[in-house]
């Protein structure tokens, strides 16, 4: 019985550790599930320069920022254009989204926050402003090394 209650509270444990992990995003499928989801509402929409293979810390938070920038165009905006545009340069990369049809800014949300510190545990920034035009641009820039590093334990 002894032995039977600890694998019950073993698998419990198991379980609230897999309800409360964040699910594994990755750049590539959100590139091309947003792109669907833009597409699917009406949305003209260019991705352009895709870098790989990218550091996996970065390729996640480029995932992320992804999710958040579509979810944030198809939401808070009269979107008829984005362009989401990847690039390498100067020791950086960076992920822009820019859409047209941008809302009043309403302040930064729980989602731009989270970008904030995810960018900057990464030693990089994400920014999000309403540019001339009625335009929207989320910008997320990282060293290129970020998140490649091993650390000893």
């Amino acid at each position: 019985i002894v032995s039977l209650v600890e694998v019950a509270r073993s698998a419990l444990r198991d379980v609230r550790t897999l309800a409360h992990r964040e699910p594994a995003v990755s750049l590539a499928s959100e590139l091309h599930r947003g792109a669907d989801m833009l597409s699917a509402v009406g949305i003209d929409t260019r991705v352009e320069g895709h870098v790989e293979p990218l550091p996996p810390k970065i390729d996640e938070l480029f995932a992320w920022a992804v999710r958040e920038g579509i979810t944030n165009v198809v939401r808070h905006s009269t979107a008829t254009t984005c362009s989401i545009s990847i690039a390498r340069r100067y020791g950086t990369v960076s992920l822009e989204i820019e859409n047209d049809g941008a809302a009043l800014p309403s302040g930064a949300g729980h989602g731009l926050k989270g970008l904030v510190a995810r960018a900057a545990e990464l030693s990089g920034r994400a920014s999000g402003q309403s540019v001339t035009g009625g335009r929207f641009v989320l910008n997320v820039e990282v060293p290129e090394g970020a998140g490649s590093a091993v650390t000893a334990t």
